[in-house]
């Protein structure tokens, strides 16, 4: 440590330089292999990797692809008899008649200007047909089946001709409108979502008007919403919403991003975007304020880089705060240069040194907790090398560096290590993102920790040494004359500081300790018993925040029209299931990399020809189809219940080859030609009962070998968002297949439980990996927090009043995210963790300096560590707020959800640090080496050698000189000739600052060390 010091000190140039020199060469190494991060699909990564569910449902995706792209066979295979989508329409013989597909349309809902209008009048019919005609036709180059809209549909209800709408009149609109009341009850019983056409019988006694284009079931079921006509009421007229579409869903997709219908893609995008950016589009009588659009990954990518500019708000904010803290143009530019280097300096090791290929999105996160802390350390660093040199003016440059690095060090890197921590635990998160971001942005830390040690204290040398030589007014910390008068604000805060907050704090602790208590216990009741933390509950991740246009839709709208209702409950129908053997359902690619899928491999031990598997499967088909979760059982037939019956036929007339083959089960030669894959379609196609499924599929290679079976089934169990709903049903299921598959022959035990689709346990899946890895991080970063608090402080008492503290404080916050409707999201689950990182530094500063403080009594205690550090702690806790709050106007519910956390976590965790915490310790404080962790007498006598050698005296923790020949006496502690002036003597002991006050030396209690 000495010889650092005296390194800073005599050529701190040379520091600055190797930083540079080492940003310089990392940054262009980095550049030429791999380039900026283009994050053109900013949502890739959050899927699951190395989970049970999430390896099968990986591996089925891979059979289903081979079996597209014919390297995979499967049998038996039956015509998809599933109805087609909902729609209306007669044959088509006008553009009108084409029938709309109502996911995924880009859509549009219009309202009327004014709350309350009834949009189903001329007048704003008309203004909707301008609105389009404005905002929509002028990118628009398609048929006239590829918009849809209500007012078109009044038009041709009324016989008119669709291609201009701006004559409709109240005629108009009372006809068609009398034409829905009439039609509706055919609508509200089913008859109208089936194409009908004139002869039909299945459209018997439906009047012709009421299908006409299918005009009437398009109205009722897409384009208005649901309280129009509502349960078949015709008195309940009023259209609220409406929607307009554009292009059927089969084509959109290829044909907006192709640009084959629409003049320029890019151009609509955008259009949209920046004008619903700022509210609603429209200002006369009808306007829209939210759609559904398939957002592309450009697109995203541009409001990604657009919300960038809220880092430099941040940074801003916190620079302007250091200035005037500072009162130091090179300081300040320091730190952002700390900031630019740290994160360039990370991007080299992730990309180059660890080699991890995948740079996802949340990194971006990262760089705004470097913004957010990246001050703290260096307003640290600066207070002790002021303090050291206003109390010790004849001491060297060196002295006051070396007293810097020895109380700063050790308190940045202690706070490094926590939020380090706390940021790695994300490691183990199954999430690609989450890994990921645990990695760099726990890099990010370390290597801020680096360039604070390095970099930030040689700046400050720098500036002290020129400063020195030619002063520069406008950048001098004080003024030189040291008896000139402080200004009135410097007056104030120094009386709230070493006078008022402190006698708050000592003078009402039971008063504080007994609230926060309480308000620490709620956040515990509202976390964990009600409304409770929950995990995130749709399929689809939050792009932006709620009141986006694009999110509106979702959050607001989608429930305003019943061909959204009816998809939502067809997303909640039962759940199809499968049961699978002989594929190997881990996760064997890179799961740190999601372009890589890894390989389909299958499991060699599994044969599906042997007597054994064929007894078992059967067996097991029939005990499945008697469970209380499969749906409707009798209408299943099993597949081997089916080759049973056919191995005892007679081979007159059949097609397959499983007739005389003897009893079931089968010799394995036999087996080989009566499975086979042509064998087996034709058994099904001939042996099957046509109002029943068959149940057991086999999958065959390239060769024709069956490799893989499976058994495909409806549960009684709907789909649902709930967690704990969903948590019950799998390990219901799941166990129940455990303890069918303990056959230990033939890979038979290796069979494994997965959704059909990857739709059913899907979202399961991603809930069970956030709540898991959160709660697991949580308490990884509390585990290692209490053991470096531990080791610093050296005092199990202390450790254990600040985890308490750091506990309720998390409590807190989680309650706090609960009442604001937060659910544990992917990026939530970020935010948590560091809070065990962010909230903890408060706590080690108070601890240590508790601890370190020369007074003997409690309140003394509480009184200097608020004196000596309480300013430092609050302006940290100042910037890092400031921070969020810039960042929280985000148009990204990313940064919108990080920025409140910030303002959160800070808040809450200064005021049970102040109020809780050091009220905690003026109580019930441990005090004269009470819960301390003895060191070895040995090191405390070298440690203090070197101290004595190195500054020749010693500063207690409010700065003031200790001879080194004297430091057992508590006099040498105080003022040199211990007088207090009469103005002192007007304030009570407890309410001075701790060098004002007198001790007796009777009972002395050594100095201890930082």
């Amino acid at each position: 440590m000495k010889r650092y010091a005296w390194l800073l000190t005599n050529y701190p140039q040379v520091i600055i330089l190797f930083d540079i020199v080492l940003v310089v060469v990392v940054t262009s190494i980095s550049m030429t292999l791999y380039g900026l991060p283009a994050f053109k699909e900013p949502l890739k990564g959050v899927s699951p990797r190395g989970t049970v569910i999430g390896g099968r449902q990986k591996a089925m995706g891979q059979v289903a692809d081979e079996t597209a792209s014919g390297e995979l066979t499967t049998a038996p295979r039956f015509p998809d008899s599933s109805p087609s989508p909902s729609q209306s329409g007669t044959a088509v013989f006008s553009c009108l008649d084409e029938p709309i597909m109502g996911l995924p349309n880009p859509r549009m809902v219009l309202e009327p200007t004014t709350s309350g209008k009834n949009l189903l009048s001329a007048e704003h019919l008309r203004a909707a047909c301008e609105w389009e005609n404005k905002h929509v036709r002028p990118f628009h180059k398609g048929r006239c089946s590829d918009l849809h809209s209500l007012h078109l549909y009044i038009r041709a209800l009324n016989g008119k001709n669709i291609s201009d709408c701006s004559d409709i009149s109240d005629a108009d609109v009372t006809m068609a409108l009398k034409i829905v009341q009439n039609c509706s009850r055919y609508y509200f019983d089913g008859l109208l979502a089936r194409p009908c056409a004139p002869g039909n019988p299945a459209c018997a006694g439906v009047p012709q008007q009421c299908y006409k284009h299918g005009a009437v079931y398009k109205i009722l079921h897409y384009l208005t919403d649901v309280d129009f006509v509502k349960d078949g009421d015709t008195t309940k007229t009023t259209v609220a919403y409406s929607v307009l579409y554009i292009r059927n869903a089969r084509d959109m997709l290829h044909d907006i991003w192709m640009g084959d219908w629409f003049a320029d893609p890019d151009e609509l995008r955008d259009y949209y975007m920046d004008e619903l950016d700022g509210g609603a589009v429209g200002k006369d009588l009808v306007k829209s304020r939210a759609m559904s659009l398939n957002v592309a990954p450009e697109t995203l990518t541009k409001y990604v880089f657009k919300d960038l500019m809220l880092f430099g708000v941040a940074m801003g904010s916190i620079l302007i705060l250091l200035f005037f803290y500072l009162r130091s143009v090179v300081l300040m530019f320091a730190t952002m240069a700390n900031v630019g280097c740290t994160i360039s300096v990370s991007y080299f090791l992730y990309m180059v040194v660890y080699r991890i290929p995948f740079f996802p999105f949340m990194n971006i996160v990262a760089g705004l907790l470097l913004i957010a802390i990246g001050a703290d350390g260096v307003f640290i660093l600066y207070d002790l090398k002021e303090e050291a040199q206003r109390h010790d003016k004849d001491a060297s440059l060196e002295t006051a560096v070396l007293k810097m690095l020895k109380h700063g060090a050790l308190s940045i890197f202690v706070t490094s290590c926590t939020t380090a921590a706390a940021v790695f635990s994300n490691v183990i998160s199954n999430v690609t993102s989450l890994r990921c971001f645990g990695i760099y942005g726990g890099t990010c830390v370390l290597i801020n920790l680096w360039f604070l040690l390095t970099f930030a204290p040689a700046v400050i040398v720098l500036r002290e040494k020129v400063n020195a030589r030619h002063p520069i007014k406008c950048c001098r910390t004080r003024p030189e004359d040291e008896d000139a008068s402080p200004s009135r604000l410097s007056r104030v805060a120094t009386l709230f500081w070493k006078t008022y907050l402190p006698n708050a704090v000592t003078r009402f602790a039971p008063l504080w300790i007994t609230l926060f208590l309480i308000i620490g216990i709620a956040g515990l009741i509202v976390v964990f018993v009600a409304p409770k933390l929950k995990v995130q509950s749709e399929r689809e991740y939050p792009i932006f925040h709620n009141k986006q246009a694009f999110e509106l839709y979702r959050w607001h709208y989608r429930e305003s029209f019943r061909f959204e209702l009816e998809q939502m409950a067809r997303e909640r129908s039962r759940m199809n299931v499968q049961v699978v053997w002989g594929v190997d359902g881990t996760d064997n690619g890179n799961q740190f990399n999601p372009d890589d899928p890894g390989t389909l491999r299958f499991d060699g031990d599994f044969d599906l020809y042997h007597p054994d598997s064929q007894k078992f499967l059967r067996q097991f088909c029939t005990d499945l189809l008697k469970q209380s979760f499969v749906y409707d059982a009798s209408n299943y037939e099993c597949f081997f219940d089916l080759v049973a019956g056919a191995t005892t036929e007679s081979c007159v007339n059949k097609r397959h080859r499983c007739c005389d083959k003897g009893p079931f089960p089968i010799t394995v030669f036999d087996a080989r030609d009566c499975l086979k894959n042509d064998s087996v379609q034709a058994l099904m196609t001939s042996t099957r009962q046509p109002n029943k499924t068959v149940i057991g599929q086999a999958i065959y290679d390239s060769s024709g070998k069956a490799v893989a079976f499976r058994y495909s089934f409806q549960t009684n169990e709907n789909w649902t968002t709930d967690y704990s709903d969903m948590n019950t049903f799998y390990k219901k299921v799941d166990r129940y297949m455990k303890d069918q598959l303990t056959v230990d022959a033939h890979g038979l035990d290796n069979g494994w439980l997965v959704g059909l689709t990857g739709l059913e346990l899907g979202l399961y899946d991603l809930q069970d990996a956030l709540s898991r890895g959160t709660l697991l991080g949580i308490a990884l970063s509390i585990g290692i927090g209490f053991l470096v608090l531990l080791f610093t402080s050296l005092n199990i008492f202390i450790t254990l009043y600040a985890m308490l503290t750091i506990s309720l404080t998390i409590a807190v916050t989680m309650a706090a995210l609960v009442l604001l409707g937060w659910e544990v999201t992917l990026f939530d689950s970020i935010v948590i963790s560091l809070a065990v990182g962010l909230s903890i530094d408060f706590s080690i500063h108070y601890g240590i300096g508790y601890k370190v403080a020369p007074s003997q009594h409690r309140k003394d205690r509480v009184h200097d560590v608020l004196c000596s550090i309480g300013s430092a702690v609050a302006m940290a806790a100042i910037t890092t707020f400031a921070a969020g709050t810039s960042v929280s106007f985000g148009l990204l519910v990313t940064y919108k959800h990080f920025g409140t956390f910030l303002m959160l976590v800070m808040t809450i965790s200064w005021c049970f640090g102040t109020l809780f915490f050091l009220p905690l310790l003026s109580v019930v404080g441990p005090r004269q080496g009470f819960g301390e962790i003895s060191c070895s007498k040995k090191n405390d006598e070298a440690e203090k050698a070197e101290d004595e050698e190195a500054t020749g005296s010693e500063y207690n923790m409010n700065g003031q000189v200790q001879d080194s020949s004297n430091k057992g006496s508590f006099s040498s502690m105080v003022k040199p000739d211990n007088r207090v002036s009469p103005d002192e003597m007007k304030t009570p002991p407890h309410s001075r600052p701790a060098s004002q006050r007198q001790h007796r030396p009777a009972s002395p209690e050594p100095p201890q060390k930082y």
